[in-house]
């Protein structure tokens, strides 16, 4: 059982990295002409989405909640429940996303629509873990 913030801050933050790495492979995966295999692609995209979940589930059932409770002003605490909020708009976006592209077929189909899509949840996604980091943590 996890019992401080700062363990959970702690956890959060190996989450992020696991995360940012997933990305980084999915990038690098598209990236490579020679090498890109689209079952192993969606694979990385499945491995990348549960990833997530697993990080959203731990913030938002333990972390942010628990931040709001703590929270001496008004102020804090609705910057907390925007953090929160944007986060579930980001789960939508890759639920999106893999309800789009639920094959290795489908990807190989419009891979440049999906790296397009993709490279934009990637960039809103590592701003945010790097706002989290610096301004949350």
């Amino acid at each position: 059982m996890i019992n401080t913030i700062d363990e959970i801050k702690k956890i959060l933050i190996e989450q992020h990295r696991v995360i940012k790495d997933d990305m980084e492979k999915i990038t690098e995966m598209f990236n490579s002409e020679k090498t890109f295999n689209a079952d192993i692609a969606y694979g990385l995209l499945i491995k990348f989405n549960d990833d997530l979940n697993k990080h959203l589930q731990m913030e938002n059932h333990q972390f942010y909640p628990e931040m709001i409770k703590q929270m001496h002003g008004a102020s804090d605490a609705e910057k907390m429940k925007n953090l929160f909020h944007d986060m579930m708009i980001m789960e939508k976006a890759v639920y999106r996303l893999l309800q789009k592209y639920s094959s290795g077929e489908k990807i190989k189909s419009s891979l440049q629509e999906f790296k397009k899509e993709f490279g934009d949840i990637e960039g809103v996604l590592s701003s945010r873990i790097e706002r989290e980091e610096t301004k949350v943590f």
